[in-house]
């Protein structure tokens, strides 16, 4: 297969997790994304350039065995690569993850991404009916009767009970995120005259 001119990565590690997104792209492109690296170092938070980063490790080593040239991707290399990775146990979300990130790669350099094609999408919906009909479910969330239920059962007299209480009531009675309920002290907390809280 014809692959595009590509220069090392090498020249980029100054450029840390976004150096992996100019591995292997054409040269036309690469001038472009290394302008662009130290505001998108900016502009994405850590983790987000971080993910880009694993999901095109994934990506590219999947292209270096089977032969298919990383950037422009191929609808063909595509095809090959959710089977690939649906054979492997992923998921439709984490499968989705990576096409996003493909994408993304694609607009960065101004090329033209398969995903974006009327042909891409019937593929990828076809091969999520054939092989992930199961769509991920939802973990139920707990219900008022729930709490009260796990509550009951807790012992007042034991400190690990009462605190265990504490911890799924609280989230629960507050509809607080993890990192607001992480600074909570008491301090924070107040009973109100007829036993309620605050």
């Amino acid at each position: 297969m014809n692959k595009p001119q590509t220069r090392p990565e090498s020249g980029f590690n100054r450029h840390g997790a976004v150096a992996e997104l100019l591995a292997q792209t054409p040269t036309g492109a690469i001038d472009r994304l290394r302008a662009m690296a130290d505001d998108l170092k900016i502009a994405y938070a850590p983790n987000t350039l971080k993910s880009w980063r694993a999901d095109w490790r994934v990506w590219t080593e999947f292209c270096a065995a089977e032969g298919y040239a990383p950037l422009p991707a191929s609808l063909d290399a595509l095809r090959a690569f959710v089977m690939e990775r649906i054979t492997a146990g992923r998921k439709r979300a984490t499968i989705d993850h990576y096409l996003a990130t493909l994408t993304v790669v694609h607009r960065l350099a101004e090329l033209p991404s398969p995903m974006d094609s009327m042909e891409a999408r019937p593929m990828w919906r076809g091969l999520r009916r054939e092989h992930l009909t199961a769509r991920q479910r939802q973990a139920k969330g707990l219900t008022m009767d729930d709490v009260d239920v796990i509550v009951a059962a807790l012992d007042p007299s034991n400190p690990r009970d009462v605190r265990d209480a504490a911890l799924v009531s609280g989230p629960f009675e507050t509809m607080f995120r993890r990192p607001e309920l992480i600074v909570l002290r008491i301090e924070d907390l107040s009973e109100d005259a007829d036993g309620s809280g605050r």
